[in-house]
C-alpha cells in the first residue's frame, strides 16, 4: 500500500506514541482528467465534458470513491459520431479488486445503431437483416442482461460491457499531484482501462476547489456571483464590466453604498454578499482597483 508518508508526519507520531501510519491516512479529493481505453485495435479517448462527478482517493486503502454527481462518459470517433455512452453513480474500484457501483449503464450511440449496425454495449452484430432482434438492459443497480434473438450473432469479444470492465484496477498512488487508475494488460490481448486524475486543490481555503471556484485566491464558500459572469463578487470589482475594477467603477460603487442586498443575487456592490453594501464592502473594493476580475476557476 503507499502511505504517502512524509518525514514531518511520522516525526509527530512518533513524539506521541504512534507508528505515524495513522497520521498520513488521508482521502484526497481528486479530479478526473482523461479516461483512455486500449485494445488490439489501438487506444481512444473519453468526452468527459458532461460528467459531473466527484472523486476521492484513499492512499491506505487504494479506493477511489465517486463522492458525488454523475460520472458521464462519451466515446466517439468524430463528433458527431457516438460509439457509446457510459453513465455511472457511486462508483467505488481499485486496489486490484472488483468494481461497485450504484448504478451502470450503457447506451448504445448512433454508429452502431446507424453506421454498423451493431449493439456495442451487448457487443453483437444484427445479421443479415440489418434489425436489432436481441435484448439488452441494464439495472436496477449495476445488473445486466443480454438476449440474442433473430438473426443477431455476437460479436468476437462476447462480453457485454458492464461494471465489471473497472475490475481489477491498481495504482501506485499519488505521484506529485498525479493519480493512474489502470488494469491495462498485455498478455493474452493489451486491452483495459486507464484513469488519470489530479490531485485537487483549494488554494483560498472556502472549501471550493480551484476548477469549480469563482475566486480561486479569495475566500467566499458562497459563491455569489451577482451579474453571473464567472467571476464571485469577492474579486469582481468591475461594476460596469469594461474588464477592470478602475475609476469608473468607483462612482458606481458609492450610488450603492447603505443600499440593502438581497440574495441568493445579491447587489452586485455587495462584494462580501452579507446583505448590504457598507463599509464592510469599501476596503474590498480599493483592494481590487486597477485588476481584473478574478482569478476564477471557471473562466479560462
Amino acid at each position: 500500500m503507499n502511505h504517502n508518508k512524509n518525514a514531518i508526519a511520522v516525526a509527530i507520531a512518533a513524539t506521541l506514541g504512534g507508528s505515524g501510519t495513522a497520521a498520513d491516512a488521508a482521502d484526497h479529493a481528486v479530479v478526473l482528467t482523461s479516461i483512455v481505453t486500449y485494445s488490439n485495435g489501438g487506444s481512444s479517448g473519453a468526452n468527459l465534458t458532461s460528467s459531473t462527478a466527484t472523486f476521492s482517493y484513499d492512499d491506505v486503502t487504494n479506493l477511489l470513491t465517486q463522492t458525488g454527481g454523475i460520472f458521464a462518459s462519451r466515446w466517439s470517433i468524430v463528433p458527431t459520431v457516438t460509439l457509446f455512452r457510459h453513465t455511472i453513480t457511486g462508483l467505488v474500484m481499485g486496489n486490484g479488486g472488483a468494481a461497485s457501483a450504484s448504478s451502470y449503464i450503457c447506451t448504445n450511440g448512433n454508429f452502431g445503431t446507424d453506421i454498423s449496425f451493431a449493439n456495442l454495449c451487448g457487443n453483437y452484430n444484427f445479421g443479415a437483416n440489418f434489425i436489432d432482434d436481441s435484448t439488452i438492459s441494464y439495472g436496477p443497480g449495476t445488473a445486466f442482461a443480454r438476449t440474442i434473438g433473430g438473426d443477431d450473432m455476437l460479436a468476437g469479444d462476447t462480453i457485454q460491457q458492464s461494471i465489471n470492465q473497472l475490475d481489477g484496477m491498481t495504482s501506485a498512488g499519488i505521484v506529485a499531484s498525479s493519480l493512474r487508475l489502470s488494469n491495462v494488460t498485455a498478455d493474452p490481448f493489451f486491452r483495459g482501462y486507464e484513469w488519470n486524475f489530479t490531485l485537487a486543490t483549494d488554494l483560498d481555503g472556502d472549501g471550493i476547489e480551484n476548477s469549480q471556484d469563482n475566486c480561486t485566491l479569495a475566500a467566499n464558500p458562497g459563491q455569489c456571483d451577482s451579474d453571473g459572469d464567472g467571476f464571485g463578487n469577492h474579486c469582481d470589482g468591475d461594476l460596469n464590466n469594461n474588464g477592470a475594477t478602475n475609476a469608473f467603477d468607483t462612482p458606481l460603487f458609492r450610488q450603492q453604498l447603505g443600499l440593502p442586498s438581497v440574495g441568493p443575487t445579491y447587489n452586485q456592490a455587495d462584494l462580501n454578499c452579507d446583505g448590504s453594501v457598507n463599509a464592510f464592502d469599501t476596503p474590498l473594493f480599493r483592494s481590487l482597483l486597477g485588476a481584473p476580475p478574478g482569478p476564477s476557476g471557471l473562466v479560462p
